[in-house]
């Protein structure tokens, strides 16, 4: 699972541009408690899959 290797490890890198996006929020993330921290992941994984989308779209 993305959220348990993004906290759990120092050199966690993204491996694809959705990563990249949620990666963007993770001190936001890391400063909550476990059960919210993961309520806002799934938020931030569900925001980053649609501008992914929408960035292949475009492309």
């Amino acid at each position: 699972e993305v959220f348990r290797k993004m906290f759990s490890s120092s050199d966690w890198k993204p491996e694809n541009r959705v990563q990249e996006l949620v990666a963007k929020h993770k001190s936001y993330i890391g400063r909550m408690n476990e059960i919210a921290g993961r309520a806002a992941f799934r938020g931030y994984w569900k925001q980053a899959t649609e501008q992914a989308a929408k960035e292949r779209e475009a492309a």
